[in-house]
């Protein structure tokens, strides 16, 4: 059973006795909750590569402390006391090493070099090197997972940054899939251990769960950007979409914040609020925009420029009839906006009518006060193009005096033949 920190004096202090500065240092470097398991003293000098890296002064005294996450080298040097840890996912191998006069712990630890500890009492180190040797198998095969398990994440944002949704989703759930997999291989593992690779699966899976939480928030502003930009070109039904999307990923980050203690809810709350100010808003949208071109076609007395609002008008209530489809939102009652479509087709009618006036009135001043062919052919040539959208809303929507356009457009023809029409 592992011991606790207040253990770990009581273990040390008969070999440090003499020695406080080194049991002080000793315990600021140890974790809270990280107990040891195994402790050898040493009156040696740490050595590795065959150089000294830590020397005992005088008549002072060196350990080593195997925990559930390292081992620990501790030595009264000259000028101080002095730690090096080892973390066991560093280790290559571990070995006890007899000699005709004395025992050495061997370590050899990948990008430093073996270290040679001599311990002035070995009668644990054969029991040390074998527990540091299994635990750090052990470590080593968990965050190799771990690793795995950030690799997947880095790449399952990058499909969220991209807009591969499935793509995302079938990498969550591998990461799910390789998370479960280090917790089964540390429930396998020695059970002096398990507390420590518990909270590092714990750690990992919050940063990976923050990393991912981040790349759903910079997705739905993404999305929520985009949707914008949808909006202004009337493409409702793409914003309602994307902003949907947008808000189910800010759903999912909201709920990882909470359950991870990220302390960014209000935050997320706020992008969420944002995207359902703009659902409200895209949800009226096109109604409003209608209206503002019939207020705006009233208003003007251009013929020109009120065919183009009435234009407008039509379009905004026919795109908000159909822009729904496939969505959840409603943009208007439905009988309300056929009846709306049905009297604006009507003004648009007239407005094409009055402004084909408008041109053929012209194009008589300039063929008899001027003798202008070419300006009248144009303005005749222009009129019958009104007279023909005109007659092209009367036929599909059954509306306004087709007889009265057919002649208009007639008497259109005839005096673009009678000055030389060639189209």
């Amino acid at each position: 059973m592992s011991d606790t920190l207040d253990d770990v004096r009581t273990q040390l202090a008969a070999q440090l006795s003499g020695a406080p500065g080194l049991l002080t240092a000793l315990e600021q470097v140890l974790g809270e909750t990280e107990s040891t398991e195994y402790s050898l003293p040493s009156d040696r000098n740490l050595v590795c590569d065959d150089e000294t890296v830590m020397q005992i002064a005088n008549d002072g005294t060196g350990v080593v402390v195997a925990t559930d996450r390292r081992l620990l080298f501790g030595f009264e040097t000259p000028t101080s006391a002095e730690t090096r840890g080892v973390p066991y996912t560093d280790l290559r191998d571990i070995r006890a090493a007899d000699s005709l006069f004395r025992s050495t712990l061997v370590v050899d630890v990948w990008a430093e070099g073996v270290y040679e500890f001599t311990p002035s009492d070995a009668g644990s180190m054969d029991e040390l090197a074998s527990f540091v040797d299994e635990v750090s198998g052990d470590w080593q095969r968990v965050v190799a997972t771990l690793e795995d398990c950030h690799e997947l994440t880095a790449q399952l944002c990058a499909d969220l940054a991209a807009g591969r949704g499935q793509a995302a989703r079938n990498r969550g759930d591998e990461l799910e899939r390789t998370l479960a997999k280090a917790t089964a291989r540390a429930e396998r593992a020695d059970e002096r251990i398990r507390d420590a690779l518990d909270e590092r699966i714990r750690v990992a899976e919050a940063d990976c769960h923050r990393e991912w939480t981040d790349g759903r928030i910079e997705r739905a502003e993404t999305l929520i950007a985009e949707a914008a930009r949808q909006a202004e070109t009337n493409a409702y039904a793409e914003a309602y979409r994307r902003y949907e999307r947008a808000r189910a990923h800010l759903e999912r980050a909201l709920t990882a914040d909470i359950e991870y203690g990220f302390e960014r809810t209000r935050t997320i709350q706020t992008k969420i609020d944002t995207v359902d100010a703009r659902l409200s808003d895209l949800s009226v949208r096109p109604m409003a925009m209608a209206h503002q071109a019939r207020e705006r076609a009233m208003a003007t007395d251009k013929h020109a420029v009120a065919v183009e609002h009435w234009q407008d008008a039509f379009e905004q209530y026919r795109r908000a009839l159909t822009a729904g489809w496939g969505t959840d939102i409603d943009f208007a009652d439905t009988e309300q906006l056929r009846e709306r479509i049905e009297e604006t087709v009507v003004d648009l009618i007239d407005a094409r009518r009055a402004y084909a006036e408008a041109l053929e009135a012209t194009g008589d001043r300039d063929l008899d006060s001027e003798g202008d062919t070419e300006s009248a052919r144009d303005r005749y040539r222009q009129a019958r193009d009104q007279v023909d959208d005109a007659l092209g809303l009367a036929r599909e929507f059954r509306s306004g005096d087709l007889d009265s356009l057919h002649a208009f457009r007639d008497r259109l023809d005839e005096k673009l033949t009678q000055i030389g029409d060639d189209a």
